[in-house]
């Protein structure tokens, strides 16, 4: 029994409802078993549930920041524009929301790195609505 055949056999029984299939083949026992636990298989031997002693935790990563609207209007680009990889400064305009003929800007509370746009411009958006996600910037500051 080769490898593809393995991996094969893995994929049909997790994409089914068979709860446990045992196949033996050229001296080999294999038992595949579906469901969320962790399994590693051995030549001559059964498929043993692996669980690893100290498993590592998830190196913890900064949440991003959303900038939101504040009001309801018309979204436009900041002058200049900010984009995606762009540093951006506490207290930044971000953008400009057109609201009742009005343009009222749209600051960062926090310094980051622009990782998405989330509003093509010209386009309504809502009170709340995220217009921004920033990426923590290491070594910057917080401030309005």
């Amino acid at each position: 029994m080769d490898l593809r055949e393995i991996e094969r056999l893995v994929a049909l029984v997790t994409a089914s409802a068979v709860a446990e299939v045992t196949l033996e083949s050229g001296g080999c026992r294999i038992t595949v078993r579906n469901g969320p636990e962790c399994f590693e298989a051995r030549e001559g031997e059964e498929l043993r549930q692996s669980v690893p002693a100290h498993p590592e935790p998830a190196p913890e990563q900064p949440a991003p920041c959303i900038v939101a609207a504040p009001m309801v209007g018309i979204c436009h680009p900041a002058d200049p524009p900010v984009a995606v990889g762009q540093p951006v400064e506490a207290g930044q305009v971000v953008a400009i929301i057109e609201s009742m003929r009005l343009m009222n800007e749209v600051r960062s509370e926090q310094a980051g790195v622009v990782r998405a746009v989330l509003v093509e411009p010209g386009v309504p958006v809502e009170y709340g609505q995220a217009l921004l996600e920033l990426a923590p910037r290491p070594g910057a500051t917080d401030g309005a």
